[in-house]
């Protein structure tokens, strides 16, 4: 976001599977091996995305933006169970606490960390005017953009800090919106998916930008403030959750449930406004209960085109493309970090299986489903999120979904 105070992980890793662990056979079943102008509104093809993107719609709709520090506004988010929130920009130090806070209280809440792109300059913008300044364009994510206050630092150390200290993904602001720098934006992306496919891209150009910037790796693009350009977006024919809208100068609770209905019917998704970024306004709780009555089940599989408006579903009459389950091992011994590199399988029980490593990103289409996780050496499942001893659990995918795997360690 221009001029915006604002605060703040994934494993795009390839791996030899552990020939113990298959000797072993630890899960207990047959495993099989498995250019255009900024605004333009050209398709996007979907299908040659490749991998695929996150979804991370846990049946709400709502997302939060708040940059303030203050646990109850926090707790007044965490009680509409959105699916994700940004925080406020923590300029590249370590910052722990706050995604932990989140976590404790309610696991599948996504904690987005806030980090700045100056626009691909070498660092600084028009508006941050007390700071020194460099424009020179930058075509690989490695400037040092500045913050709110001039604080300087690598954009490839700030992702790391931000994925060392729990985040779930991140918030890159002040995105450049020229088919010149989408290299840029596209080597930006791919170091937070490098921490793992589960972790959540978005891009706030505050404008429709390239078509070409939509990529397996830029999960959301946020087109800010809406404008004249917002009706833009349909034509793109991408789903409606690949696109956000966040605002600030929102007086109140009328004027909020106005603009996003106005954005859901030009084809958009999330919504957020408030009077301004840094704190949670009163009728927070209001407008999420009311973007939940307006918010359909199968966000994330509708198809891209049509209005969007108040179905999530596109032209096709409600066709559906495939759901995405996530699945994560977590370490009870070591403070409930997470942990990487256990095998893991996704059977639909009609011969077909989905295999790899946590964190593990599938996409499936609906159904019912066995989750297998295995034991390596000294990692030793214990129980599912859900409290299951067993390490095969049974799941229904109507909607993304993120499991939960948890193991001793010592």
């Amino acid at each position: 976001m221009n001029h915006l105070i604002l605060k703040g992980r994934s494993l795009l890793v390839s791996l030899a599977i552990p020939a113990a662990l298959l000797a072993n056979g630890a899960l207990g079943c047959a495993i099989s091996a498995e250019p255009a102008e900024p605004g333009e509104a050209s398709q996007v093809d979907e299908d040659a995305l490749g991998a695929g993107n996150l979804c991370p719609d846990n049946g709400t709709g709502l997302f939060a933006i708040d940059y303030g520090q203050t646990p109850s506004e926090w707790s007044a988010i965490i009680a509409k169970k959105p699916s994700f929130v940004i925080l406020g920009d923590s300029r590249g130090a370590p910052d722990a606490a706050s995604p932990k806070y989140f976590h404790d209280r309610n696991s599948a809440i996504r904690v987005i960390a806030y980090i700045p792109m100056n626009y691909a300059h070498a660092k600084g913008d028009d508006w941050l005017t007390s700071c020194p300044k460099d424009y020179t364009i930058h075509h690989q994510c490695d400037n040092t953009p500045e913050s709110y206050d001039c604080t300087q630092m690598n954009i490839g150390a700030r992702i790391k800090s931000a994925m060392d200290s729990g985040y779930d993904g991140v918030f890159f602001d002040e995105t450049p919106a020229d088919a010149g720098t989408i290299d840029y934006v596209h080597d930006c992306a791919a170091k937070v998916k490098s921490y793992g496919r589960d972790r959540l891209v978005i891009m706030n150009p505050g404008t429709p930008p390239p078509s070409a910037m939509f990529n397996d790796d830029v999960d959301i693009v946020s087109v800010e403030h809406q404008d004249s350009t917002t009706s833009k977006i349909a034509g793109y024919g991408l789903a409606p959750w690949r696109w956000l809208s966040v605002e600030d100068a929102v007086p109140n609770l009328a004027t909020a449930k106005t603009r996003f209905d106005n954005f859901r019917a030009a084809h958009g998704y999330w919504y957020d406004g408030a009077p301004s970024y840094g704190a949670v306004p009163s009728w927070f709780g209001s407008l999420a209960d009311y973007i939940q009555t307006k918010t359909p089940s199968t966000a994330c599989t509708a198809s891209g085109g049509g209005s969007g408006s108040g179905t999530g579903s596109g032209s096709g009459g409600g066709t559906t493309g495939p759901v995405q389950i996530t699945v994560k091992s977590i370490d009870l011994d070591h403070n409930n970090q997470e942990i990487t590199g256990m095998w893991t399988v996704v059977d639909d029980g009609k011969g077909t299986q989905k295999t790899g490593f946590t964190p593990l990103v599938q996409s499936v289409a609906a159904g019912a489903y066995t989750v297998s996780v295995g034991n390596y050496q000294n990692r030793k499942f214990d129980h599912w999120e859900s409290g299951s001893k067993s390490p095969s659990l049974s799941v229904t995918a109507t909607s993304a979904q993120t499991l939960r795997a948890y193991y001793h360690t010592l």
